[in-house]
């Protein structure tokens, strides 16, 4: 008899820490989960505030150059940073600007500084939804 309570209360302990490992690993799932949706939110909040400050542009038809070439030096700054995974480009009258130099822009600031602009398109890459080209026309 001593032998049978003996072996009741070890099958009592093995049922009760199974019980408490079974509850600590589902704990754990759903609190990875939750970190996991909170990361997967903070990266689409980084997307929406990127894409941003192209897409602010987009529609507006009283463009100044300074207004271009602060797009220009924004892709150029994102092309420049290894951590973003595209390359925006910038056409103005259907020529690339955003691998011109800073000479360049200067020059196209000088010579360019009554023209207005419309920015007719802002293009994402639907793989990373982030901008990846800005088409603007001369008025």
């Amino acid at each position: 008899m001593e032998n049978a309570s003996k072996a009741l209360l070890i099958s009592a302990g093995v049922l009760l820490a199974i019980l408490l490992l079974s509850l600590f690993a589902y704990l754990m799932r759903q609190m990875g989960a939750s970190t996991s949706g909170i990361y997967s939110t903070l990266s689409q909040h980084e997307i929406s505030e990127f894409n941003q400050k192209f897409l602010n542009y987009e529609g507006r038809e009283n463009l100044s150059i300074q207004d271009v070439i602060t797009i220009v030096n924004l892709a150029k700054d994102n092309n420049e940073k290894a951590n973003r995974p595209t390359i925006i480009e910038v056409k103005v009258d259907k020529l690339d600007w955003s691998n011109k130099t800073t000479a360049d822009l200067n020059d196209l600031l000088k010579q360019k500084i009554d023209l207005t602009y419309s920015c007719t398109k802002v293009e994402t890459d639907y793989s990373s939804l982030l901008v990846k080209k800005i088409i603007i026309k001369t008025n």
